[in-house]
């Protein structure tokens, strides 16, 4: 019974301390803020297709783009791709697409599937390298301005929250 009268307070004290960091915790409001990364320009490429026209990065358009990096058969890049769709078809968002480490036969059936959101789309070859733009995996979407820039880096799967929050936010400040 002693030692009651000594443990008793201490557990008061971390209860009341739990529920003041629960509370704070609680009251924290998440929003999605661009990570930093430098004004690049989109390292100078040429890359073969057999799906569409050879492309370089000299071929981008003088406007505000995306370029999406992505495999037909990655289950995140198949997620993501309705989203590419409403950028293309419902924003009028220039996209173009670099299937990595992928084949013709993949990207076709995925593309007539699920439809084509890609002004241009190349096929590259497993040895190309991406680790100047510090890419890590698929998909990663790049936004780009009209001097061919990157304004934005976008990790992982484009969500329609993405979308409304950080994609045409983006581009309609670099227009």
């Amino acid at each position: 019974m002693n030692k009651m009268i000594y443990i008793a307070p201490v557990l008061i004290v971390l209860v009341l301390i739990s529920i003041l960091l629960f509370q704070k915790v609680g009251s924290l409001k998440l929003s999605f803020k661009p990570a930093p990364f430098p004004y690049l320009e989109f390292r100078e490429f040429k890359l073969g297709s057999d799906i569409s026209t050879i492309f370089t990065s000299k071929d981008f358009p003088s406007k505000p783009m995306i370029v999406n990096i992505f495999n037909s058969t990655c289950i995140a890049c198949i997620r993501e791709h309705p989203q590419l769709m409403t950028l293309a078809e419902k924003h009028g968002i220039t996209i173009y697409g670099i299937s990595y480490n992928d084949n013709k036969a993949d990207v076709t059936n995925f593309l007539n599937r699920d439809g084509n959101p890609y002004e241009k789309i190349s096929i590259t070859a497993p040895i190309y390298d991406f680790k100047n733009l510090n890419i890590t995996a698929t998909p990663t979407s790049f936004i780009l301005d009209s001097k061919g820039m990157i304004r934005y880096r976008h990790k992982g799967i484009i969500t329609k929250n993405a979308i409304d929050k950080i994609i045409l936010p983006t581009m309609e400040r670099i227009k």
